[in-house]
């Protein structure tokens, strides 16, 4: 079976989707305890708390948005 190679065109999306910063397309908008994403690429553990001060009461998470 012959090997499949990507296109060029190919190649180039993948490429210009790895320079990209992360989009949330208002996903968060509407979350009221979102203060940015927190970056722990490279921590051995990650940590995300469940019932949070946020979003009318308790119910949030914290942090809203981790990148691991």
């Amino acid at each position: 079976m012959p090997e499949r190679r990507p296109s060029a065109s190919r190649r180039a999306s993948a490429a210009s989707g790895l320079r990209r910063r992360p989009g949330f397309d208002g996903w968060l908008s509407n979350t009221s305890n979102y203060d940015g994403l927190v970056d722990e690429r490279g921590s051995d553990e990650v940590v995300v708390d469940v019932g949070v001060q946020g979003n009318n009461g308790t119910n949030g998470f914290g942090p809203a948005a981790v990148r691991v």
